[in-house]
């Protein structure tokens, strides 16, 4: 039997140092690299999206609505799940002086990270286009592609989509679908409060 300095059977420290590895192992809240190497795609910005869906604009004004819980308790009703935020922040779009509509931007969770979308509505509460602003997970970016994101044009509160009933989601990102469909959900419930 092969002996180390102290004493110690070779096999011996072998089992503590393979039983400590295994305990290491164990402990450790899973991989630490995964959050380094999550890809972060940047497709557009709020301005882009504004202007893409309203190109003559002159400008915009960042707004904020403060959500009390008499609100909260409302949106919850409406959405039928929690409203995690306490406020909702949003730019009213103008053509000179006249108002054209508002972009709210919204971060929904997909899979393991959020996805943040640009919602534009019109005067009239409906859903003028919606835009993927950033993404945050390996698959299923193509939610982003105009062939999903057009099936919510002249939705409003009165049609909230649902997935495969209204919204045929992409293979492979139902999650990522999922929070579109929760994102424009969102914007046409707190539509009618933000009017200038």
């Amino acid at each position: 039997m092969i002996t180390i300095q102290f004493g110690r059977p070779l096999h011996s420290v072998f089992k503590v140092l393979f039983l400590g590895i295994i305990g290491f192992g164990l402990t450790c809240p899973g991989p630490v690299f995964a959050d380094n190497n999550m890809a972060v795609n940047e497709y557009a910005t709020a301005t882009t999206a504004i202007t893409s869906a309203f190109p003559n604009y002159t400008h915009t004004e960042l707004r904020q609505l403060k959500i009390n819980a008499s609100l909260r308790s409302k949106f919850e009703n409406q959405l039928a799940s929690r409203w995690p935020v306490d406020s909702v922040q949003w730019h009213a779009i103008f053509q000179k002086k006249k108002w054209v509509g508002n972009a709210i931007v919204l971060d929904e969770i997909g899979k393991h990270k959020p996805i943040t979308f640009c919602v534009i509505l019109t005067p009239d509460d409906e859903v003028k286009s919606v835009t993927v602003l950033t993404y945050r997970e390996p698959v299923g970016s193509d939610i982003r592609k105009h062939r999903f994101m057009k099936q919510f044009a002249n939705r409003r509160i009165s049609d909230i989509p649902t997935i495969d009933d209204d919204i045929a989601p992409i293979t492979g990102a139902t999650l990522s679908s999922w929070a579109a469909v929760t994102a424009v959900k969102k914007a046409l419930i707190v539509s009618p409060l933000i009017h200038p």
